[in-house]
């Protein structure tokens, strides 16, 4: 009886939350769109807040993806003094439909069975595990955790996406994580995933956007009532500087 409880108590030590984060800061390198951009990431529980630069946000400045990976929710909106009044917009979505779905930032709930490397003074071992892209290719995606549960490095095929270069363990404010005030909000979470592959030339952010104003747009036609397209028609206006 001892054994056992004993085992159990190590199992509960060792065994990482496959939702909730160690509170930290990092600086990692993405390599999206043939080039490498670097973000700033903070987590904290079952939260990530994710700073995207504006050569990776495809637009003039940057942009804060918040996701929840308790609920499933995710959130992006422009940050900055130069942040247009007409572009202060809240764009609420589910994770998969966000510009970083390709990277996991939560460790899969299969055993680590991968190499063991040394990235920013942390040590991870690799999950792998074969997997579908979005074009319907099998490719083997490995990623590389902490024993806590801290994403230092992804690679697909060998190719690395994602790759932290600096880390700071230390609490997170909660108000990172919180959207601001008196920005327009803009649920998009129930509508079809953004096609893979489409806007190659454009940033992955304005892409996604833009292809959400397409179906907005869509879905404002198929409406009945001029007080509900109008509506429609100037949060569009105020997302899109139109």
């Amino acid at each position: 009886m001892l054994l056992t409880t004993l085992t159990l108590s190590l199992l509960i030590q060792t065994t990482p939350d496959l939702t909730a984060m160690p509170d930290h800061r990092a600086t990692a390198q993405v390599s999206m769109q043939d080039a490498t951009h670097e973000i700033e990431v903070r987590a904290s529980g079952s939260w990530t807040r994710m700073t995207l630069p504006a050569g990776l946000s495809g637009a003039p400045y940057a942009h804060v993806m918040l996701l929840d990976y308790d609920t499933g929710d995710a959130a992006i909106f422009p940050v900055g003094r130069d942040v247009p009044d007409s572009s202060r917009t809240i764009l609420r979505l589910s994770p998969d439909r966000t510009p970083m779905a390709d990277i996991g930032f939560r460790a899969p709930d299969i055993p680590a069975q991968g190499q063991t490397l040394s990235i920013a003074g942390e040590t991870c071992t690799d999950h792998v595990q074969d997997t579908q892209n979005a074009y319907g290719e099998i490719v083997r995606a490995a990623a590389c955790f902490t024993p806590d549960g801290i994403l230092l490095r992804q690679a697909v095929d060998g190719e690395v996406l994602y790759q932290v270069t600096a880390i700071e363990r230390a609490p997170q404010s909660p108000a990172l994580f919180e959207t601001p005030q008196g920005y327009l909000d803009l649920d998009m979470g129930g509508m079809a995933a953004v096609p893979a592959g489409e806007d190659e030339e454009a940033g992955v952010l304005n892409g996604v956007l833009g292809r959400y104003g397409d179906q907005v747009r869509d879905q404002a036609d198929r409406r009945t009532g001029e007080e509900v397209e109008e509506r429609t028609r100037n949060a569009l206006n105020r997302l899109f500087g139109n």
